[in-house]
């Protein structure tokens, strides 16, 4: 049985409780960051990146980090490009006989995709109307299509066109993937991290933009908290309530070991139209009285 770095440090340390050993996650999770950085940045794994933002946020059922990154690459914006680059299908078992480097590569990505990359829709991501809030299943299609005004539609065959199909366990279940539950991934990031990750092509003017630079900007989350003492008579009521942010044990380690919360590759600085006292003013002559002489 193959094990994850948090569990080989828990087992070492005498620990199995995940909330005793936030340390180590916020830890390994630095490192993986460090290491994603190097691989974008320095070996353009994903193209030579011309800029990019990103934040740290953490999970609030389990406090786990995770990273939201915008950025713009020099790689032309063609459905081929992307879809070299983003897999949202299940790729083709090699056969028996084909031991090379590639087909090692497919067989891994197909083993790690149970494990990360597929979606189950349950109570939690449905809306009032029952359906899945991230939109799954997503809809099938035989090639990668960009649009203008919407997100991209990646290459996601039918099991009729020769698309892939998986059968899972689930507890004592057995169930069966398709291509539709697949959520858009890089197959080399996978491999190399053995994460979960979400890679979206950004590809418009209006919402599609707007969407994605809203998460590694939206700030942190609040919520009120409300103090109360027994047997107190005359209560203010308004000053028991206080706005606090919310901060799980992973997000308080990282605050104390003094991770990066957000980064802007570039800075960003607003710059005047017109410099002071050399602004232009237009008038009508019929106007002229009504500017004193200061201004004019």
């Amino acid at each position: 049985m193959e094990m994850s770095k948090c569990q080989l440090c828990i087992f070492e340390f005498g620990s199995s409780e995940s909330n005793i050993s936030n340390n180590i996650t916020c830890r390994i999770y630095e490192d993986k960051l460090r290491k994603l950085h190097y691989l974008l940045e320095k070996k353009h794994i994903l193209g030579n990146i011309l800029g990019f933002g990103e934040s740290r946020e953490f999970q609030k059922r389990v406090g786990g980090p995770h990273l939201h990154r915008v950025y713009c690459t020099d790689i032309p914006a063609t459905p081929e490009n992307v879809e070299n680059l983003i897999w949202a299908h299940i790729p083709p078992e090699p056969p028996a006989n084909d031991k090379s480097v590639w087909a090692n590569f497919l067989r891994k990505v197909r083993e790690l995709l149970p494990k990360h990359q597929f979606h189950d829709c349950g109570s939690h991501c449905r809306n009032n109307r029952g359906n899945c809030k991230k939109g799954f299943p997503k809809p099938f299609s035989k090639f990668t299509i960009l649009h203008a005004n919407k997100p991209a539609e990646y290459k996601r065959p039918r099991p009729e066109d020769g698309g892939e199909t998986l059968e899972i366990k689930r507890g004592r279940i057995t169930v069966k993937y398709d291509n539709s539950r697949v959520v858009a991934y890089n197959p080399f990031i996978l491999v190399m991290f053995h994460c979960h990750h979400n890679l979206e092509f950004a590809y418009g003017q209006s919402d599609n933009l707007k969407y994605a630079l809203k998460y590694p900007f939206k700030g942190n989350s609040f919520s009120y908290v409300r103090s109360a003492v027994d047997g107190r008579i005359n209560v203010d009521e308004p000053a028991q309530y206080a706005k606090m942010i919310y901060r799980s044990p992973t997000e308080a380690f990282s605050r104390v070991m003094g991770y990066k919360y957000a980064f802007l590759s570039h800075t960003v600085i607003g710059l005047k139209i017109h410099l002071p006292g050399n602004q232009k003013l237009h008038a009508h002559t019929r106007d002229t009285p009504i500017f004193s002489g200061d201004v004019l």
